[in-house]
């Protein structure tokens, strides 16, 4: 009954096939006929039956072998496949991609624009957000990338120290900032250094502090009382961005007395020390004030270079009005400031004042041609326009301008036509309706109306219009 059958070949791959069966089909077909017959086998049946059991159990043998053969085979053939795929493929893609062609040149220009966005050095938990981080992401792509990712200054000037969330990690966390923030500060070496970080730690400060002559623009979220007074020489800082998350009134801005250069001041919140500390006031060109209180005028009367200012007034932050005013009731004059951009939320019958009432009465700006008047999203501005202070602060400053934006402001279409009157010297206009339908109880006016849109005649060509458009200088109408 056993098959003792010649050398077999496998009919796919034409290969000898090493396991030979013993136990042939006809064999197989004689144990069926035994089971269906109730006859008692004789001794010969017996001893083929026997040895058929014996066949089996070699048969199984040899095909758990052949198994396990062909199963090591299969794996070295995923692992050649898996090898092919994941390496061999790419790396011949990657021979032959266009960017292989680009010279080292503009690569590193490229690597210059990748580094815009800053290294955020933050999430303790997560090694690998690191990774992701332009300066380590293209720096471990290949052999080339980093030889010139290494060489480029900007890539690595500009880092962002996020908050220690997990007490428990502490420890463990600033070692990695000190390395991460140490090989960034020696990679970028002298190139002018763009940064942001918590002072919630002296240890964080301390390893800021270290390159403070590089620091060319820098953030500060204060979550101490004070900014740390140890601030050496910054011989290159152009700006300056605090954020406070405590306290009300921002301390410390004497710290920032050594820098020559310094141009652009941004307080996102907190008002300033009264009286006013030691700063380079006079060198401001651009001051972005988050909050309209405290001694706001003082500091602009010292402004003296100032050619961009941005006012965020909330009629919900205090009842005090902003002070600093000269007692002779002359107001603060900006001879430079080009550019008013004023950003308004709250209910000024809430407040004890007005805050577009007071700016326009108390300041008097000869050069400005660019003013953005904005109704903040969050809160909208509930308050009316104030026609007569405005036209006074035109007729006082005598200033011609050109460009004017009205965001979400919930002015009428005649208050709009007395802003047209009082501006005909308007070249480029910017009005954006509110989103809301309703504010403090009362139903929002629509600014950009159809009458007010053909009033301003501007799909006919100047030498067609006539003389009663209302701003006959307008070249670009933006809605």
């Amino acid at each position: 009954m056993a098959n003792h059958e010649s050398e077999q070949f496998c009919p796919t791959c034409k290969q000898s096939n090493t396991t030979v069966p013993r136990v042939s089909e006809s064999a197989v077909a004689s144990m069926r006929q035994y089971l269906d017959s109730n006859k008692t086998v004789s001794p010969q049946q017996a001893s083929e039956v026997a040895q058929l059991l014996k066949d089996t159990e070699k048969d199984i043998e040899d095909y758990s072998a052949e198994i396990a053969r062909l199963e090591t085979k299969i794996r070295s053939i995923c692992n050649e496949v898996d090898f092919l795929q994941h390496y061999v493929e790419p790396w011949g893609r990657s021979i032959l991609s266009p960017i292989r062609k680009l010279p080292l040149e503009v690569l590193h220009l490229i690597f210059v624009f990748c580094g815009l966005g800053g290294n955020t050095v933050n999430f303790p938990e997560c090694a690998s957000f690191m990774m992701r981080q332009p300066a380590w992401a293209v720096s471990s792509t290949c052999v080339k990338w980093r030889g010139v990712a290494l060489s480029c200054k900007h890539l690595w000037s500009s880092i962002f120290v996020g908050s220690i969330w997990y007490a428990a990690q502490i420890g463990d966390y600033m070692v990695r900032v000190n390395h991460a923030v140490n090989r960034c500060f020696r990679q970028s070496h002298p190139h002018p250094l763009t940064l942001g970080f918590e002072v919630s730690r002296a240890d964080t400060a301390d390893i800021m502090l270290q390159n403070a002559d590089r620091w060319q623009s820098v953030t500060i979220v204060l979550n101490a009382t004070t900014i740390p007074s140890s601030t050496p020489e910054l011989p290159v800082l152009e700006k300056l961005e605090i954020d406070l998350r405590i306290d009300k009134v921002i301390r410390g801005l004497q710290a920032f007395t050594r820098a020559p250069k310094l141009r652009e001041l941004t307080l996102v919140s907190g008002q300033l020390q009264d009286p006013l500390e030691p700063f380079p006031w006079s060198q401001l060109t651009h001051l972005n004030l988050g909050y309209f209180t405290g001694p706001i005028f003082a500091a602009l009367r010292v402004c003296e270079s100032l050619m961009a200012l941005s006012i965020c007034a909330s009629h919900d932050h205090g009842p005090v009005p902003p002070s600093g005013l000269p007692m002779d009731g002359s107001g603060v004059q900006l001879l430079k400031l080009q550019k008013l951009d004023i950003s308004l939320a709250g209910n000024p019958s809430t407040a004890s004042f007005h805050s577009l009432k007071l700016i326009f009465t108390s300041l008097t700006l000869p050069s400005l041609n660019e003013l953005a008047i904005i109704s903040d999203s969050m809160s909208p501005f509930a308050g009316s326009w104030t026609p007569d202070q405005f036209g006074a602060f035109i007729h006082r400053s005598q200033c011609n301008i050109s460009s004017l934006r009205l965001d979400g402001m919930p002015f009428s279409e005649h208050e709009v036509l007395d802003i047209f009157t009082v501006l005909p010297s308007i070249q480029n206009l910017t009005i954006k309706d509110s989103k809301l339908e309703w504010n403090e109880g009362r139903r929002l006016h629509r600014t950009a109306t159809t009458t007010l849109i053909k009033g301003l005649d501007v799909f006919r060509p100047f030498e067609t219009r006539g003389t009663e458009v209302l701003l006959p200088n307008l070249e670009r109408l933006e809605l």
